[in-house]
């Protein structure tokens, strides 16, 4: 090594005798980490997040997801101003497994005005599972994903204040709900610029309905985005449309 000759420039020392004066890599503190066991179930919840949420719910979303990425939830406070109603609301999703898992489940009042102009005040209590099968087939700058899931969902309405005198309407019950959703989404990712993308697809559908209980509806709903090239940079033009059936 002595017989080596160094013939480089060193560009960085003007800048070391600006900052520190040495090398960063000086103060480095040498500090050794234990390893440990790691156990994802007593590691499930860790809170990273909150939001606030205005109009027409006021409230707060508290978010936590473990390290691993594979339990995620949400617990939420919402207050209906229009309503003038309290509940909370929770949910759990586990992605540990295939297909994706999770339950959650909502606990409130819920207040209508009807025809005369009462005020009529009762409590919904729900209890909901769901089922997810997420697929990607992205490869490159194609992005194209398809989602399949099916939630159930169990509502049981009591203490009425107020009985209807309708026979379209249930005073108090069990609502029993089944929900098929499909979500379908292609394109081709673009640049940093781009808002939209340039040139892509969407689609949901959702069908839910009542299979038991003691009321009876079912419900189609169907939308759509198509992406395409504006004539300047970085735009582009989408149209979108929808469609709903619904049956009491």
């Amino acid at each position: 090594f002595e017989k080596v000759a160094v013939d480089r420039i060193d560009y960085f020392e003007p800048v070391i005798a600006q900052e520190a004066g040495k090398s960063v890599a000086a103060d480095i503190p040498l500090r050794e980490y234990e390893s440990k066991k790691y156990t994802p179930f007593f590691n499930s919840v860790h809170v990273y997040s909150w939001m606030p949420m205005i109009l027409p719910d006021y409230g707060l979303v508290i978010y936590s997801e473990d390290y691993l990425h594979t339990t995620s939830a949400a617990l939420a406070y919402n207050y209906n101003m229009n309503e003038k109603a309290h509940s909370v609301q929770g949910q759990i999703n586990y992605f540990g497994f295939y297909p994706v898992l999770g339950v959650g489940g909502i606990y409130g009042d819920r207040v209508k005005l009807n025809s005369d102009g009462d005020r009529i005040k009762w409590q919904e209590k729900s209890a909901f599972g769901l089922i997810g099968l997420p697929l990607d087939f992205s490869r490159g700058r194609r992005s194209l994903s398809l989602n399949f899931s099916l939630t159930g969902e169990l509502t049981e309405i009591s203490d009425k204040s107020l009985f209807e005198k309708s026979l379209s309407i249930i005073d108090e019950g069990n609502l029993t709900t089944l929900s098929w959703n499909t979500i379908v989404s292609h394109q081709i990712e673009g640049t940093l610029l781009d808002l939209y993308p340039r040139w892509g697809q969407q689609l949901y559908c959702n069908y839910s309905h009542t299979p038991s209980g003691d009321y009876s509806a079912q419900q189609l709903a169907i939308a759509s985005t198509l992406y395409f090239p504006s004539v300047f940079r970085h735009h582009s033009l989408f149209f979108s449309g929808g469609y709903e059936y619904d049956e009491k």
